[in-house]
């Protein structure tokens, strides 16, 4: 899983951001299940759902978009941009990874990981 590859059939298998969230950290503890799910992390269901749909716009955007084509939700959706829907996604990618860090009992692991300040901004040592 971890690799990527398909060893019955020689080639890359690549896996979806929720299976990487799912699975990397319960590999890493040997858990049966995985240690975070949408069901029991407002943060995570956030994260594979509205921050998914935008980075996806991003990533996978369709230089030679027209209207009516299939890529119109996705275009929709990143040109329908706001500051506080941008801080949301931004304030789920954090959570996910600070929960990981505590279910994996490692939360000085990500001691470079910072929130947002009350004000939206991050502190200027974020960017050193």
């Amino acid at each position: 899983m971890v690799t990527e590859w398909d060893e019955h059939r020689s080639r890359t298998k690549y896996l979806s951001i929720r299976d990487k969230v799912l699975h990397y950290p319960r590999l890493l503890i040997a858990s049966s299940s995985p240690l975070l799910q949408e069901n029991n992390s407002p943060a995570l269901e956030l994260f594979l759902t509205s921050a998914k749909d935008l980075r996806d716009a991003i990533v996978h955007a369709n230089p030679g978009w027209t209207a009516g084509t299939v890529d119109a939700p996705k275009i929709a959706r990143f040109m329908h941009l706001d500051h506080a829907y941008c801080g949301r996604v931004i304030d789920s990618a954090v959570s996910v990874v600070s929960e990981i860090a505590g279910k994996l009992q490692q939360p000085k692991s990500i001691f470079w990981l910072q929130n947002r300040l009350p004000d939206g901004t991050f502190d200027e040592s974020v960017f050193e």
